[in-house]
């Protein structure tokens, strides 16, 4: 799948029957390969009430410098997600707590971020108002190249509301590469009067060279031999899971790690 020149590809999830939320839309290009060239863009929505989102399944992606995949204010709408916020004024919440005494709560897993960002509270007549959060940015794929952006921040709503989390990035792949940004960040809270928090930060998950049955196992809660680190050897760019700014009580950053197979300490013993 090659995408012209500044064009956009718009991929709309319906709602999920699943008891967790797993995808609305899938797009299967299993064994073919995804350019992504500068100018153009994948569009990532998730079903605003339901949390069902679409997943990508391709041989390779390559998302060239200029390029976007961007779910950014394309998750759950305001008053709706695991981390709503709970009270007026309040932010969403997911990888962090969203901003004032009414934010939503953290809710998901850090190596499994299968869930939109959450969206947050609206002022007192107009409850509805706050911001949507990031969407899920969902991908299975053997190679990966990241050059360009990947976006699924939170937005955010009406004047004096609080503003949506940062959504949710969960990548598995064999090699990873690319110098690009991934950005799951909540929003600024819109602010007036002292009132409008930020959303919460969202949660990103890069999943490299781990065998499916032993990610199964992580999940499970047998961690072993996959370590969490901050960062990736074949990858120069930044992971980014900022809270937003607002009134009240600040809002938490999210959770952005890669997973890879821990390379134990052995000696070889060579007999002639």
């Amino acid at each position: 799948l090659l995408l012209s020149a500044n064009s956009t590809l718009r991929l709309t999830a319906a709602a999920t029957n699943e008891t967790t939320t797993f995808y609305g839309g899938l797009l299967d290009l299993s064994g073919r390969d995804i350019l992504i060239p500068q100018g153009s863009k994948i569009e990532l929505v998730s079903q605003p009430e339901n949390g069902g989102a679409p997943l990508i399944r391709c041989h390779s992606l390559n998302l060239a410098t200029g390029g976007t995949i961007d779910a950014s204010g394309h998750g759950y709408a305001s008053l709706n997600g695991p981390g709503k916020a709970g009270s007026t004024y309040g932010g969403g919440g997911y990888g962090g707590k969203g901003g004032s005494s009414g934010g939503g709560p953290v809710y998901g897993t850090p190596h499994g971020p299968l869930f939109p960002g959450s969206g947050g509270h609206g002022p007192g007549g107009t409850p509805s108002g706050g911001g949507r959060g990031g969407g899920l940015v969902w991908i299975e794929t053997a190679e990966a190249t990241i050059d360009g952006n990947i976006t699924a921040n939170g937005v955010k709503g009406i004047t004096k509301s609080g503003s949506g989390s940062g959504g949710g990035v969960y990548i598995a792949c064999n090699s990873f590469y690319g110098n690009g940004t991934i950005s799951a960040d909540g929003a600024d809270g819109n602010v007036s009067a002292s009132s409008g928090a930020g959303g919460g930060g969202g949660r990103i998950a890069i999943w490299t060279d781990v065998p499916d049955y032993t990610r199964l196992r992580y999940w499970n809660g047998i961690t072993s031999p996959v370590t969490a680190t901050p960062t990736h050897k074949n990858f120069y760019g930044t992971l980014s899971v900022a809270p937003g700014s607002g009134s009240g009580s600040a809002a938490e950053s999210g959770t952005a790690f890669f997973y890879t197979l821990r390379i134990p300490n052995t000696t070889v013993l060579i007999i002639r």
